[in-house]
């Protein structure tokens, strides 16, 4: 089972339940390709760009460095998993997910 962390500092204040459901469905991915761990390194807190998602609890920054799988890997699988009123966005140094029906879906960078 795929144990979930936070990184210290993370603030859970104003998450709202679709970034829940965005964690819950990522520990299951994860679990079944076998990652040991799932690390949160932002939510409502961090430095963002002024619109962020973030900032409105909508979004999760999900640590690659520990991973086993391919980031690019866990991206397609958790956005096929999430639907399409979520983006999954492998960024340099962690996964951005974030629920927004109205943008369109975003692309996997590889």
């Amino acid at each position: 089972m795929t144990k979930l962390s936070l990184k210290p500092g993370v603030a859970t204040c104003g998450v709202g339940a679709e970034v829940f459901l965005i964690v819950h469905v990522a520990l299951q991915v994860w679990d079944l390709r076998g990652e040991p761990s799932l690390t949160v390194t932002s939510l409502t807190d961090g430095v963002h760009r002024t619109d962020s998602l973030h900032y409105k609890g909508l979004a999760v920054d999900i640590r690659v460095r520990d991973l086993h799988n391919s980031p690019n890997v866990l991206c397609a699988d958790l956005a096929s998993a999430l639907g399409q009123d979520y983006d999954v966005i492998f960024e340099i140094d962690h996964i951005h997910v974030e629920y927004d029906p109205d943008r369109p879906r975003q692309e996997v960078k590889s």
